[in-house]
């Protein structure tokens, strides 16, 4: 496992904001949290599976935020930030009934109205806790999971009041007020050749 060997001996985000901006970068956009379910940043939504060094699904050591330590540092510069973050989680108990990729070893019945809650609890979380945020960059859906399967409409009605400048992409599929998001992206797919799914890159 790699997980004992995150030390941060090499994270220096203040560093690389400066280089960022040297470079001529206008903007980040931050994984806070991806496919496998693990967030870079401090969330307090409840949740099952618990990281090895953390004892929770946060990847930050005790008493750090590392997501709010680099979003300061690429502000501080002067760029804009955002937050990619994964509409899927391949560990979350309640993430069973929609994506069935994890084996449910104790006979688990999965809610995806609890996992619902616990997008929008995340989001949630993204928008209030950690100042402006110009960017969110939701990940994946498909023509089986998108919009309302992960409550789009009650997520973008208060993440616009809670960041009333923010943009955000075209991934939650429908449900957009404009189809195309604020911006659109392109998707690579590959053939799931068990379901015929197209799991987007």
């Amino acid at each position: 496992m790699l997980k004992p060997k995150f030390t941060l001996r090499s994270f220096e985000p203040k560093a690389w904001a400066r280089l960022a901006k040297k470079a001529g970068m206008k903007y980040m956009v931050l994984t806070s949290r991806h496919h496998e379910g693990f967030s870079l940043f401090n969330s307090q939504q409840p949740y099952a599976v618990k990281n090895d060094i953390t004892g929770s699904a946060n990847l930050s050591p005790k008493g750090r935020d590392l997501y709010k330590e680099i979003m300061t540092a690429f502000r501080q510069e002067g760029l804009k930030v955002g937050a990619y973050y994964s509409l899927l989680d391949w560990q979350h108990p309640d993430s069973y009934e929609a994506f069935n990729l994890n084996p449910n070893t104790d006979n688990h019945q999965p809610d995806h109205n609890r996992y619902k809650e616990y997008l929008y609890g995340q989001v949630k979380e993204l928008a209030q806790n950690y100042g402006q945020l110009d960017m969110l960059w939701p990940d994946f859906s498909s023509k089986q999971h998108q919009g309302e399967a992960w409550g789009t409409k009650r997520i973008l009605t208060d993440l616009i009041k809670w960041q009333p400048n923010i943009i955000i992409n075209n991934r939650f599929w429908d449900g957009l007020e404009n189809k195309n998001g604020d911006i659109g992206t392109l998707k690579i797919y590959s053939t799931n050749r068990a379901s015929g799914d197209g799991l987007g890159g």
